[in-house]
């Protein structure tokens, strides 16, 4: 699988998602499918982050697999947080969040870039969701 899921840095609020090589929407929604599970083991609000630092490529149809995504976060999930240095993941990203989030009725998820771990973090932390360490 292309994705590694795990409670960042011992976080019971956050998740880490790393993202390695090429994938496909059916491996990202799989791994969807688990994030969700974690964040209903856990109490209170999420935050998570995707790691595709490492990724060497978008699958096909990236915008319109973005939207289905997007709105399959489970209800409890409130920051999603892309970690990338790379133009065309964030620019591909940053036009399909604008498209929906203008057509949603809800703005209750923010949607944010970050270009490595640390400032995902940091991101987090100034946030209004308490980070809980273990």
């Amino acid at each position: 699988m292309s994705y590694l899921i795990s409670w960042d840095d011992g976080s019971p609020n956050v998740i880490l998602v790393e993202v390695k090589n090429t994938t496909t929407w059916e491996e990202a929604l799989s791994a969807q499918v688990e994030a969700n599970k974690m964040i209903e083991s856990s109490t209170g609000e999420c935050s998570v982050i995707l790691n595709l630092t490492q990724l060497s490529g978008m699958p096909a149809i990236s915008i319109s697999q973005m939207r289905k995504h997007r709105d399959s976060w489970h209800p409890r999930t409130t920051n999603v947080i892309f970690v990338s240095k790379d133009i065309l993941i964030k620019t591909l990203v940053a036009t399909a969040m604008r498209i929906y989030q203008r057509f949603a009725r809800t703005t209750d998820r923010m949607i944010m870039f970050a270009p490595d771990l640390q400032d995902a973090r940091r991101i987090i932390q100034q946030s209004h969701i308490p980070v809980i360490t273990t």
